[in-house]
């Protein structure tokens, strides 16, 4: 469920472990609003990831790649919009949900 790109249930076991690298930027304003704020509602994320099923951990040999792209939209404080594109081993979707992971 956590590896974006994979569809939810197709690899399952008894133990699993994942590790996932995210980079996400939010863009800045040209001219600051009235407020002063100059961050801007729009930015992207971007990451890598890599995770394994098996019936214990000693186990796990079969690492499946993650990979993707997002984009996000601030509709109020701490509440995104957030379209994602994520791509795994012979597999890819889109995500669209509205949220905040942080």
């Amino acid at each position: 469920m956590d590896l974006r790109g994979y569809r939810w249930g197709r690899y399952r076991d008894r133990q699993m472990t994942f590790g996932i690298t995210e980079y996400r930027h939010m863009f800045m304003r040209k001219n600051p609003r009235k407020d002063g704020e100059m961050m801007s509602r729009f930015g992207f994320v971007t990451w890598l990831a890599t995770g394994s099923v098996a019936n214990n951990f000693s186990t796990m040999k079969n690492w499946l790649p993650n990979g993707g792209v997002g984009i996000r939209y601030e509709v109020q404080k701490r509440m995104n919009a957030r379209v994602d594109f994520g791509i795994g081993e012979d597999s890819k979707a889109f995500y669209i949900s509205f949220n905040e992971a942080f």
